[in-house]
């Protein structure tokens, strides 16, 4: 449950970095190893990865 209310808010915001993301999951859940979860929903974001990658080939 943790990891989809996370992706939800993830997306949300517009696919958030992970300190903002942290704050605002921290607001309304109490989540264990949040800043792990975190970390590995940015990571694993398909369209964060794709941002990136598309961001450094431009520059």
């Amino acid at each position: 449950m943790s990891r989809l209310v996370t992706n939800y808010n993830h997306i949300k915001h517009g696919h958030s970095g992970k300190q903002h993301l942290i704050t605002v999951l921290a607001q309304k859940y109490w989540i264990p190893r949040i800043s792990r979860l975190v970390s590995n929903v940015v990571k694993t974001c398909v369209q964060c990865i794709w941002q990136l990658d598309h961001n450094h080939k431009r520059g």
